[in-house]
C-alpha cells in the first residue's frame, strides 16, 4: 500500500470511529486531558499498525482493544506527571534554523529516578500537512465549544470560512461531493487552516456529547 493510500485509509478509520473510541475513554478517565492523550496514543498505534487494523465494523472493536491498553498506562503516565515535579524550560526564541539542532530544556529535581514521558512537536510549516489530525474542537481549536455536530453541510460551512478555514467534507465510502443536506459527524485539522468534515446522509443517533471537549458543556 502506498504513502497515499495509507494515509487515506487511516483518515477513513479516524473519522469513521474516532466519536465512538472518544466516548468510551471519556466514560473511563476523570479530565480532558486524559482523554485527549488516550485518544492520540491509540490512534498512533493504529498509525504504526495500520496493516493489522481488520476492515470494515471489525475496526472499531480492534480500537476498543487497543484503548484498553492505553488506558492504564495513561493513569500510570498522569501519576507520574502530576508528581514528577519535572516542568519544561522555555528555550529562547524559535527553531526555525534549517540542519540544525534546538534548544529545549526540562526542570528535574536532584535525585530524579522516575521516568517521565515527553511530547516535542512545532508549528506546521507553509505547505505542511500536520503530522498528526487534531480534533477540529479541541481546547484551543477553531470549533471548540461550537454547536456543530448534526448540522448541515450547508450550515457548517460558514462556520468554517467565518474562522479561515477550507474544508473538505467527506462520508466513508463515498467518492463524489457529499450534498450540502447531509449532516456534519465530526472533523479534524489536517494542515494550517485546512479541515476535513466527517458526514452522512442521516444525523448521528449518538452524537459525542458537547461537554466533551467544552468546559461544563457551555
Amino acid at each position: 500500500m502506498g504513502r497515499p493510500e495509507t494515509r487515506q485509509r487511516f483518515e477513513e478509520i479516524y473519522l469513521a470511529y474516532y466519536a465512538d473510541l472518544l466516548a468510551y475513554i471519556r466514560r473511563r478517565v476523570d479530565s480532558h486531558d486524559d482523554a485527549a492523550d488516550a485518544l492520540a496514543e491509540t490512534f498512533a498505534t493504529a498509525w504504526r499498525r495500520l496493516p493489522d487494523v481488520p476492515d470494515g465494523h471489525a475496526a472499531r472493536l480492534w480500537l476498543y482493544g487497543v484503548a484498553r491498553r492505553v488506558l492504564p498506562n495513561g493513569r500510570r503516565t498522569a501519576t507520574r506527571r502530576s508528581a514528577s515535579g519535572v516542568s519544561r524550560i522555555q528555550g529562547p526564541g524559535e527553531c526555525r534554523r534549517p540542519f540544525s539542532f534546538c534548544s529545549i530544556g526540562l526542570r528535574i529535581p536532584v535525585g530524579y529516578r522516575k521516568q517521565v514521558l515527553v511530547f516535542l512537536g512545532r508549528p506546521a510549516r507553509a505547505g505542511e500537512r500536520y503530522g498528526w489530525m487534531v480534533p477540529i474542537d479541541f481546547p484551543g481549536e477553531p470549533l471548540q465549544c461550537v454547536d456543530f455536530i448534526n448540522k448541515t453541510v450547508a450550515d457548517v460551512e460558514p462556520m468554517l470560512r467565518a474562522r479561515g478555514l477550507k474544508a473538505t467534507f467527506t462520508a466513508y465510502g463515498v467518492k463524489e461531493p457529499v450534498p450540502r443536506d447531509w449532516y456534519v459527524y465530526d472533523g479534524v485539522l489536517t494542515a494550517p487552516g485546512e479541515a476535513l468534515m466527517a458526514v452522512n446522509r442521516v444525523p448521528n443517533p449518538t452524537p459525542r456529547p458537547k461537554k466533551a471537549f467544552c468546559p461544563d458543556g457551555r
